[in-house]
């Protein structure tokens, strides 16, 4: 059983879960990559580990493979894998993003990253 049981298995959290999903019944993740899914399960933004705070904070609505993949690396690494044609990072906060970001901002500045330059 979870940690957290005492936190999901209350009537509260049931009624805000499916008030959640019924007005918001599409993946979040999904959605800004273009992608129209069903979502069944209700994330918390900030994970809240324990923290009544926190489990009553801000709700995204998700699909079960956002949920177990994509969610989960975002809270190990800080970021979500996944790049588009050209290779660039779509995740805004991924390391490589923010210097290619950096590096069209201030193109004759220092970078370690130069893609298609001797």
């Amino acid at each position: 059983m979870s940690r957290h049981a005492a936190f999901y298995n209350c009537a509260a959290w049931r009624k805000r879960r499916a008030r959640h999903l019924h007005h918001n019944p599409l993946c979040v993740m999904c959605e800004a990559r273009g992608i129209v899914t069903a979502a069944n399960t209700v994330d918390h933004v900030t994970p809240h580990r324990g923290d009544p705070v926190l489990f009553a904070g801000p709700l995204q609505s998700l699909c079960p493979a956002c949920h177990s993949r994509d969610k989960q690396q975002l809270e190990r690494s800080g970021f979500v894998r996944g790049c588009d044609r050209d290779g660039v990072p779509l995740d805004p906060s991924h390391p490589w993003r923010q210097e290619l970001e950096r590096e069209r901002a201030d193109p004759g500045g220092p970078s370690r990253i130069r893609r298609g330059r001797p």
